[in-house]
């Protein structure tokens, strides 16, 4: 899908206490994807990128997913 859309808008991104593990991480694969394709990405939430970090400790790779957001976040 990254190939087939070369400009990504993921919104309503809610904490990441808020939903499953499932979910987590396919969040998680997403922007890991989205950072080897380098593909354009904007993430819209009523949350910052702090509080929504903030929410993700308990992963074994959420430091991982922080760096990566930074990296698109640019």
């Amino acid at each position: 899908m990254a190939d087939a859309f070369g400009d990504w808008v993921v919104t309503d991104i809610p904490l990441f206490d808020e939903v499953g593990r499932e979910a987590q991480q396919r969040f998680i694969n997403v922007i890991d994807i989205l950072t080897d394709t380098d593909t354009p990405a904007t993430f819209i939430s009523t949350h910052t990128l702090d509080e929504f970090l903030a929410t993700d400790t308990a992963r074994p790779d959420a430091f991982r997913m922080a760096s990566r957001l930074q990296l698109l976040r640019g």
